[in-house]
């Protein structure tokens, strides 16, 4: 059953939206009600532990370690796990146009995920800290839903994932003398409801000539009549003109 390659890069998408919502926060610095400067807020994926780490770092003319510059935000997949709530029918599936034309693929139910975010807020002070998530919580209500391809090859199968903030918990590392860097942080965390699709069956030719027979029950070798219907021309791919022609063919008993 494993082992036939497909990748949808379901993960790799759901991870770029979700950084992509964060990626655009600026902090803005004023002198009364002047802008004197506008700072857009670095994003990277990551533990937080990393950039901790690399705000302990002190510069060094000798060297190339320098110190991390805040405010910065970073985050990380914490989880992922099966929501069983949303599961439906795996063996219900779709049609949609093949990969060759003149065909018609399957694309079956996906299996429903949740995929758990941390993003982390480290700043120098309160005052940037409550800026930034001051442009972040409002979207979220608690949900904010993104509407996206899942499949690549198949540009009319369309998806959405829903992220919603289930928690914001403060925190301050600083400890010792004053001359220690301070590092105020703010972890939101986020679940979002991911749909996994499986491998597609590529099906077959897409039927373009039905015939029908009408025959006695007890006789079935007796035909009363018959019905026919052709795609016209048939050549014609769905977005083409195309009729469907009607043909009957009745006997006397």
């Amino acid at each position: 059953m494993l082992g036939n390659h497909f990748d949808h890069n379901t993960f790799r998408k759901i991870t770029g939206i979700f950084g992509t919502l964060f990626n655009e926060i600026s902090l803005v610095r004023k002198h009364g009600a002047v802008v004197k400067d506008t700072i857009k807020v670095p994003l990277a994926y990551g533990p937080k532990q990393k950039f901790l780490a690399r705000l302990e770092q002190q510069p060094d003319l000798a060297g190339n370690k320098v110190a991390l510059q805040l405010p910065r935000m970073s985050f990380e997949i914490t989880s992922i796990l099966p929501d069983f709530t949303r599961m439906k029918n795996k063996n219900n599936f779709c049609l949609v146009p093949g990969t060759t034309e003149g065909t018609r693929s399957k694309v079956y139910n996906p299996v429903p995920y949740i995929v758990s975010y941390q993003l982390n807020i480290i700043t120098k002070t309160e005052t940037d800290v409550f800026e930034i998530i001051g442009q972040i919580l409002p979207t979220f209500g608690p949900s904010f839903t993104v509407n996206f391809n899942p499949i690549d090859d198949q540009p009319t199968v369309k998806d959405k994932v829903k992220f919603t903030l289930t928690s914001v918990s403060p925190s301050d590392d600083y400890e010792g003398d004053f001359l220690s860097r301070r590092a105020i942080i703010y972890t939101l965390e986020f679940d979002a409801h991911v749909n996994l699709f499986g491998e597609i069956d590529a099906g077959g030719e897409v039927i373009k000539s039905a015939t029908v027979n009408f025959k006695d029950f007890t006789d079935t070798d007796e035909l009363y009549g018959t019905m026919n219907w052709d795609v016209n021309p048939s050549s014609a791919n769905v977005d083409d003109t195309y009729t469907v022609d009607v043909t009957e063919t009745w006997y006397d008993e």
